[in-house]
Formats: structure tokens, C-alpha cells, sequence
């Protein structure tokens, strides 16, 4: 299932999703969160020098899961931080994924999501009055999309 979800510091984010790994990892032996190493603190940087963005789309998928990034500008300026071949299926705008997290509604994967700052469903999100979408708004944006 999609969420709209916010996240202040997605490196400190990171740091809670190896924790709750770890305390699952008899389920999860084979987790992973590409990018890692450098490619992953170049991201880390990149965000930093942007403080605007803190909301991203986030999936639940069969084994996974993945954080995209809708940016037009972050995008221009770092296409390299997508990890996903652009092939206009969404998947391109994929930042950060994990791969082998056990199924959906799994206690890991739940954890996962609780970890974030604030989530919603996507569909429930987009339906809202733009007031309501995002209490946190940040001057000048007045949706979870902008």
C-alpha cells in the first residue's frame, strides 16, 4: 500500500529501519537497502542542502520496500541519487528501497512505517482539502505534493 509520510532526516530514519531489521533479522536474513556506503551518505548530503523536502511516497511492496522522491529540481540537479532506470512507471523516482523485508503486514514492515514522522495513505491523502493534507506545511507549499 502507498503513504504519503514525512520525514525530517531520512539518515536518522535509516539508522531506526537497521534497528528494527536487526531485532527481526531470524525473518529477514537477507535485508537490504540499496543505495549503501558513499552512495548512501552522498544522498544523506544531498538532502541536507535541501531542508524543504521532507515528504516522500512510500511503498509496501511483496518483499520490500521504497521511498521516491517527486523533485523535479532535486532530480535535475542529482540524477544520479535515483536508483531506478527511468522507464516511466514511477519506479524512477525511487531513492531508497529494501529488498528481502519479508511480506506486507509484516511486524518489520509495520515498524518500518511507524518510524516515519507522520503517514497516511496515499489515496486517503489525496482526496483531502489541501488544508488538511499537511498541518505541518511548510511557508509557501500548500500540499504534500508540491
Amino acid at each position: 500500500m502507498p503513504y504519503v509520510v514525512r520525514c525530517e532526516n531520512l539518515a536518522g530514519l535509516k539508522d531506526k529501519w537497521d534497528g528494527i531489521v536487526s531485532s527481526h533479522r531470524d525473518r529477514v536474513p537477507n535485508a537490504s537497502f540499496p543505495p549503501s556506503g558513499s552512495g548512501l551518505r552522498l544522498l544523506w548530503t544531498r538532502l541536507d542542502r535541501h531542508s524543504r523536502i521532507k515528504w516522500f511516497y512510500y511503498t509496501d511492496t511483496r518483499d520490500g520496500v521504497a521511498i521516491r522522491l517527486y523533485d523535479e529540481e532535486f532530480r535535475q540537479l542529482y540524477p544520479d541519487s535515483f536508483i531506478e532506470m527511468a522507464k516511466e512507471d514511477g519506479e524512477e523516482w525511487v531513492i531508497l528501497r529494501g529488498k528481502a523485508l519479508a511480506s506486507n503486514g509484516d511486524g518489520c514492515k509495520q515498524q518500518m512505517l511507524e518510524a516515519f514522522d507522520e503517514s497516511w495513505p496515499a489515496a486517503r491523502a489525496e482526496s483531502w482539502p489541501a488544508a488538511e493534507r499537511r498541518p505541518t506545511t511548510p511557508p509557501g507549499l500548500s500540499t504534500p505534493f508540491d
